[in-house]
């Protein structure tokens, strides 16, 4: 079966959309000759087979209500923060006052 990814899915994305879990997303990588951590191209197939590892409980529920999973980070997330804030940040005295 050919599946077409959607815009911020990742390989995790497709496996839960159509397997219901994470696990097969090592599988679905392995098949269509790709890493976990590609970053997959809206539009493109991806080939999946029949396994006994599917939940239908999750694929079902994501059917039924018109879930599709896109978590992958995209170019304008991936963007460096000009001005990080935070207490990892701080500078006593400077910017974190005491007291």
């Amino acid at each position: 079966m050919k599946l077409k990814v959607l815009n911020a899915q990742s390989i995790f994305d497709i496996s839960v959309q159509y397997m219901g879990n994470v696990e097969s997303a090592i599988e679905l990588a392995i098949l269509n000759n790709l890493s976990i951590t590609d970053n997959l191209k809206p539009a493109s197939e991806i080939i999946k087979e029949q396994s006994g590892k599917e939940f239908r409980e999750v694929v079902d529920y994501l059917k039924k209500y018109n879930q599709q999973p896109a978590t992958a980070l995209t170019a304008d997330l991936e963007k460096p923060v000009n001005n990080p804030t935070g207490i990892g940040y701080m500078i006593i005295q400077q910017n974190f006052k005491v007291g």
